[in-house]
């Protein structure tokens, strides 16, 4: 997480790695500032598949990959990005040399960076400590600093819906398509899962639809024919699927970036 040093060069700065455009894609190729680590015994590394970055999100712990399932259906998130920047900032009389574990861009203009780590470590003071100076000094810059931990991550009837939505990512409605459904929801308020799929003419265009943000589906329960689905709000579209912790206490809130 976090390194003490006696003396650095380059001390109250934010270090960034490089980005390079992949060929004539118009898709930037993500470097991280530092590489996650290789599997090892007991513990888990992976990547996940994200369609909102267009490239795979590395994750080094299972609370890790469930936020990235969290950020990836957000609509409030426009992008995210893993081990983005080493801050270098004072703490406990020493220069501290820190890598948060991601980094946020919101739809409304903002960033923000988050540390993902169990609660029981959280309210370590040692810890929280050093979280408290990482946050003060991103927030002497502009920057929002979050921690997220289990209570906020562990959600299992919200990440299967998830799980289950996200190849239909990859299925893309046309305008028509699209006018069909809003349509059928904007004369009706809202109408079940069975009924959409009737009216758009498979379930599979319903799921698209739902997968893409143009409706809303009550996703902390279980998914059915008789669920009821609406049509995203302009509040639901500035909604984060996850709470945080920021400083000073670290107290569970509610996002407002």
């Amino acid at each position: 997480m976090a390194k003490n040093q006696e003396t650095s060069p380059i001390f109250g700065t934010i270090k960034r790695a490089k980005t390079r455009k992949r060929g004539a894609s118009p898709y930037k190729i993500h470097r991280r500032v530092r590489e996650p680590v290789s599997p090892s015994k007991g513990r888990v590394v992976g990547y996940y598949a994200s369609h909102k970055n267009q490239r795979p999100i590395g994750w080094e712990s299972q609370l890790e990959l469930k936020a990235c399932m969290l950020m990836e259906f957000s609509h409030q998130v426009k992008s995210y990005h893993e081990q983005p920047a080493t801050l270098y900032f004072p703490c406990k009389g020493r220069v501290c040399k820190y890598t948060p574990d991601f980094e946020i861009r919101t739809k409304s203009g903002s960033t923000f960076f988050v540390e993902v780590k169990p609660l029981v470590r959280v309210n370590d003071p040692r810890i929280k400590e050093l979280l408290c100076a990482a946050s003060d000094f991103l927030g002497e810059r502009g920057f929002g600093y979050v921690v997220l931990t289990e209570e906020e991550l562990v959600k299992p009837e919200l990440l299967r819906n998830l799980t289950m939505l996200k190849p239909y990512l990859l299925h893309r409605l046309n305008g028509d398509e699209i006018k069909i459904l809003k349509r059928s929801l904007k004369k009706n308020d809202a109408a079940s899962l069975e009924t959409l799929s009737k009216v758009s003419g498979s379930l599979k265009n319903v799921y698209s639809f739902i997968a893409h943000g143009h409706a809303s589906a009550p996703l902390e329960k279980p998914l059915d024919l008789d669920t009821e689905i609406s049509l995203t709000s302009e509040s639901n579209r500035e909604n984060f699927l996850f709470n945080g912790r920021v400083a000073p206490d670290f107290e569970q809130c509610e996002l407002s970036y």
